[in-house]
């Protein structure tokens, strides 16, 4: 047996065990992702506080950075932005 019957039992080997895989990967259903709980415990379920929004604007002031600050609130970046851009003067 040369170098190139070699190959071709080596690729039929490989074909065929790709149509099996591929018949594996058919039969199986797709999973379903169900989506996990968004409020309870870790989550915030209400609104910022009077005293919250105020130390986001105070500390903004004060030349904090936006990770900083959001840190020492105990609220995303994104929610400091958001109240950085709507209370801009």
């Amino acid at each position: 047996m040369d170098l190139l019957d070699r190959m071709k039992e080596d690729a039929k080997l490989c074909n065929r065990a790709l149509r099996n895989l591929e018949v594996r990967q058919i039969d199986k259903k797709p999973a379903v992702k169900t989506p996990g709980p968004t409020r309870g415990p870790g989550w915030r379920n209400d609104q910022l506080n009077k005293d919250e929004i105020d130390d986001i604007l105070y500390f903004t002031n004060r030349g904090w950075c936006v990770a900083s600050i959001a840190i020492f609130v105990g609220v995303s970046k994104s929610v400091v932005r958001n109240y950085q851009q709507s209370y801009l003067p």
